[in-house]
């Protein structure tokens, strides 16, 4: 019988192992997100980038129909190895399609990119909270995130340094062949993982292909969900108000390309840093809730920035500080939450929360404002600061009751204060 010390190390082996599937993931998305912004753009010009990006829950409906369906009859493992390697094929065939000329290939790419990552990434997530525990996860999970960056930091770098030479949309196909290393590495932490993460007889309740029961029998996820959609307001303002400013900056699309990558390379290389120093270091001396209130005023400050010295230099400031905290800080926050939940809650729920919600929140958000800019409204600079600065507030405001929540455990009697 293996003792209690081999089994902890045995978890957390295959925790990084996860990790580095992770990371190939990641290498291909860096890729493919410079990619895919640049082809959209130039495809169907920047003013309609909020479009695109608010067909992607439609896009994703069918996706998490189908990742439940394979859930629920091939089981994680299978369901894990299946979604990497059909959105490498994905990848390729989009790729065929935008080298053929076809501007419909432009945007498959774009809502593809917008698909594919969170779905796989959601899923390592959901391998590593059913493996660790809370302590565990305290002290590892920044340090895992900080593997999985590694691989983002080469993707972006590689898209900087080979975009001008191999011409941007030749570099899909990079992008395409990550996804196989993906689909084994995790394969092997699945095999070597001495917790058996299958789901109890007795939570076997949702074979639903959603699982919105869930929401109603353990309400954390409801709270969970809020959260999510108020931190992705403030991400798709920050974003748009990014791009606009790069388009501007840099109309030749490969030498946007290669920006783009030099710009979230170095965004990668500060998470690094956040995810290997500043989250085991946070999470060990202040409470979750604590640090998920600190995070929307952070913000805050990024916003005024924006307002009072509108430029691709604030703008990108206030984006990299965003994605920098969301992939380290926030992450390992708010994964801790999910470990004490059931296997339905980890694998279904969750991605309705970190995959729908998501994307559903920034599509939202960019078709409203690209309905107003329709109207005749000129999305500029500051007003881009003015409405991450109230989406900041907001995002705080609908924390406060949240974290109340996380502290005292009382899920039922917060909910219905909200």
């Amino acid at each position: 019988m293996r003792s209690e010390s081999s089994v902890t190390s045995a978890r957390v082996k295959v925790s990084f192992l996860m990790a580095i599937a992770a990371a190939s993931l990641m290498f291909g998305y860096e890729i493919i997100r410079s990619v895919s912004n640049t082809l959209v753009k130039q495809a169907y010009g920047v003013g309609n980038l909020p479009i695109v990006m608010a067909v992607v829950p439609l896009f994703l409906i069918p996706v998490i129909y189908l990742y439940n369906l394979s859930l629920s009859r091939l089981g994680s493992k299978k369901t894990f190895c299946l979604s990497a390697l059909l959105s490498g094929l994905g990848i390729f065939l989009c790729y065929l399609l935008v080298l053929k000329g076809y501007k419909i290939g432009s945007a498959l790419v774009y809502l593809l990119r917008e698909s594919y990552v969170i779905l796989i990434i959601e899923q390592v997530w959901s391998f590593v909270n059913s493996t660790l525990t809370e302590n565990e996860a305290k002290k590892y999970n920044g340090l895992i995130l900080s593997v999985s960056s590694m691989g983002a930091i080469s993707g972006g770098f590689m898209v900087h340094l080979l975009a001008e030479q191999l011409g941007t949309v030749n570099l899909l196909v990079i992008s395409a062949f990550m996804c196989v290393p993906t689909a084994f590495v995790g394969l092997a932490a699945y095999t070597k993982n001495p917790v058996n993460i299958s789901p109890k007889r007795k939570d076997k309740q949702s074979n639903s292909n959603f699982g919105l029961n869930l929401f109603k029998e353990q309400k954390i996820l409801i709270l969970i969900l809020v959260m999510i959609v108020a931190s992705q307001v403030y991400s798709t303002i920050a974003t748009l108000n990014f791009q606009g400013e790069l388009q501007e900056a840099y109309p030749h699309i490969d030498q946007q390309t290669a920006v783009s990558g030099l710009f979230f390379g170095s965004l990668h290389i500060i998470s690094f840093c956040f995810q290997f120093l500043l989250s085991p270091i946070l999470l060990a001396t202040f409470s979750v809730s604590t640090l998920h209130l600190a995070i929307p005023l952070l913000h805050l400050i990024s916003a005024i920035s924006v307002i009072v010295y509108p430029s691709i230099w604030t703008s990108g400031f206030s984006l990299m500080m965003f994605k920098s905290v969301d992939y380290s800080i926030f992450r390992a926050a708010k994964e801790i939450l999910y470990i004490p939940l059931t296997f339905d809650a980890r694998f279904r729920a969750k991605k309705i929360i970190d995959v729908f919600g998501y994307r559903f929140s920034k599509s939202a958000t960019s078709f409203m404002l690209g309905f107003v800019q329709n109207l005749g409204f000129a999305w500029t600079g500051v007003g881009y600061g003015f409405i991450g600065f109230f989406s900041a507030i907001s995002w705080f405001l609908f924390v406060v009751p949240i974290m109340k929540a996380s502290a005292s455990g009382h899920w039922s009697r917060s909910i219905d204060a909200l």
